[in-house]
């Protein structure tokens, strides 16, 4: 038996003869760093990548800065997912082969899957300086820019890519995807659609295409694209499952049969993370209970407050509530509602005749938009608070109105979207009202917004809502203070952001929603700027509060 023998087998697709004969040459030579590298190809290749890692870490016992080996030993560690000892080896090997751009390229892959994109673009530029015209690498780059928020360099990055490979779909699937980030929803489409005529089969690409085309106001469109991702043969979605973003097109039109019923899958499809159920209890299925209904929450605050805003018709069918939500509503859902048990996320109850979860409640009760405006504030704050911080904030104001303010989303996955920065707010800090921020994590606004630091709303909602309260109107991105001012009855203007950073219960056309009557939606265009959607809140502000004297 000889090398050639066993190079002839793998040759042949006999991997279990090769690797015979490797471990029998191995059994004479245990050092014999050829059979060792060959057996660790054949282990590799056989999906043995335990063994193979074994033979690679016997070969770089001696030597240990072996350039291959090293990589070689990244690749299957990263194949393994062990993704942080894989990036050890190829931080190593590229510190011995710094001119080797496939070792930079992989370890930028290594990075991409820690996502450490600053990491990704450095890696990728490395690789770019040994191999400038690797079209693959600059699209690759160019989509860490992107997520980085480095548009404009991965634009650039992205057009010299396509010229060099005009046709291939993963670049056109890049560059879509940064046309989307800069709000260029035609030119992204278009970027798609050239991508999928042209090999792109990936659920991926179809799943982003459908949030252009839905962006674009193009629906029925949309829907088909969703539906081509949803049986793509690589699913690999990047942005929601395309079931759930159809359900969420059908909601903001108001097509509640339709979109609730596409929603009710979001666990199945992974969107959201399953409550632990008490097992063996029946789903609620709307019908009278005479028995205790437990209703488990999910998601954040502000999807809390929307769904328990159904109490008042889920209490006309199933009067013993146990309700699952975070501690600190507690106090203010109790004042509405006195006879509802409120325990903690996922507290041990036994007792229940029937569960459900809150996101289903609108399924089985079957609701319209018309049957959720009809409803009364879900939240009340407490009064003797209220009394006691108006009388704080009226002294400072000096009789000018009292307006609420936040101007971030920084937790949600669409920050960017969603928060308008204050330097964008001048058109309205410039009124002569007087502001208080609610903006939670907020201390370095300008002297024109005052910070209460008595109050923190991640430690007391129900401070936090005496607060809302205490002004006389709020002016909000789409975030968590709508939710509590708006469940609170109070005068609210949301600044929603038009395509994929607007939530489906501010639907897409109208001031209105049925979610909260008291507050008034103010839309901006896409591509229109924060400054023009900050002024024309202002001026409705105006006449909002003169017609309130």
């Amino acid at each position: 038996m000889s090398l050639s023998e066993a190079y002839a087998c793998l040759q042949a697709g006999d991997l279990a003869g090769a690797e015979a004969m490797l471990t029998a040459l191995l059994a004479n030579d245990a050092r014999n760093t050829d059979a060792l590298h060959m057996r660790a190809v054949v282990r590799h290749q056989s999906g043995d990548l335990t063994g193979a890692l074994a033979d690679m870490d016997v070969i770089l016992e001696f030597p240990p800065d072996h350039a291959d080996a090293r990589f070689n030993r990244a690749n299957i560690l990263f194949q393994m997912e062990r993704h942080e000892d894989a990036l050890v080896d190829f931080e190593r090997a590229t510190a011995l082969a710094p001119r080797d751009a496939a070792i930079w390229i992989s370890r930028a892959a290594c990075e991409r899957a820690l996502g450490r994109d600053a990491a990704v673009v450095e890696s990728y530029a490395a690789a770019l300086g040994i191999d400038p015209r690797n079209a693959g690498a600059l699209s690759d780059r160019a989509a860490s820019l992107g997520r980085l928020g480095r548009y404009e360099e991965a634009l650039r990055e992205l057009d010299f890519a396509r010229q060099l490979d005009p046709l291939n779909p993963a670049i056109l699937g890049n560059r879509a995807k940064v046309l989307m980030d800069v709000e260029r929803y035609g030119a992204a489409a278009v970027s798609f659609e050239l991508a999928l005529r042209h090999g792109a089969s990936s659920g991926a690409i179809w799943n982003n295409y459908g949030h252009a085309l839905s962006a674009l106001g193009r629906d029925e469109e949309a829907f088909a694209a969703f539906d081509h991702a949803a049986t793509a043969p690589v699913r690999d979605f990047d942005a929601g499952h395309p079931l759930y973003n159809k359900g969420l097109i059908h909601l903001a039109r108001g097509d509640y049969a339709e979109g609730f019923a596409l929603y009710a899958r979001r666990i199945e499809l992974g969107v959201v993370t399953r409550p632990q159920v008490a097992a063996g209890v029946r789903e609620w299925d709307g019908a009278p209970l005479a028995g205790a209904l437990r209703i488990w929450c999910e998601q954040g605050v502000g999807d809390q407050i929307l769904f328990t805003r159904l109490l008042p018709l889920v209490l006309r069918r199933a009067p013993n509530i146990v309700l699952d939500c975070d501690p600190r509503l507690a106090p203010l859902l109790q004042r509405v509602h006195p006879t509802i048990s409120v325990v903690a996320p996922n507290a041990p109850f036994d007792g229940a005749a029937a569960q459900i979860g809150m996101g289903d409640l609108p399924r089985v009760l079957g609701v319209t938009p018309a049957d959720v405006a009809a409803l009364e504030a879900l939240l009340r704050a407490d009064e003797t608070k209220v009394a006691a911080v108006r009388a704080r904030y009226e002294a400072l104001a000096q009789g000018r109105p009292i307006i609420g303010i936040a101007w971030a989303s920084p937790r949600a996955k669409q920050a960017r979207l969603k928060g308008a920065g204050l330097d964008h707010w001048s058109a309205l800090l410039t009124q002569p009202h007087w502001f208080i921020s609610l903006q939670y994590g907020a201390n370095d606004a300008p002297p024109s917004i005052h910070i209460d630091p008595s109050i923190d709303q991640m430690r007391s909602l129900d401070d936090f809502g005496a607060q809302v309260a205490a002004c006389d109107a709020i002016v909000s991105v789409s975030n968590t203070t709508v939710h509590v001012a708006g469940a609170l009855g109070k005068p609210v203007l949301v600044l929603a952001p038009p395509a994929r950073g607007l939530h489906w219960y501010w639907g897409l056309k109208g001031e209105m929603t049925p979610w909260y009557p008291s507050v008034r939606v103010v839309r901006r265009a896409v591509g229109a700027s924060w400054e023009s959607q900050v002024a024309e809140a202002a001026a409705l502000l105006g006449n909002m509060l003169a017609h309130a004297d």
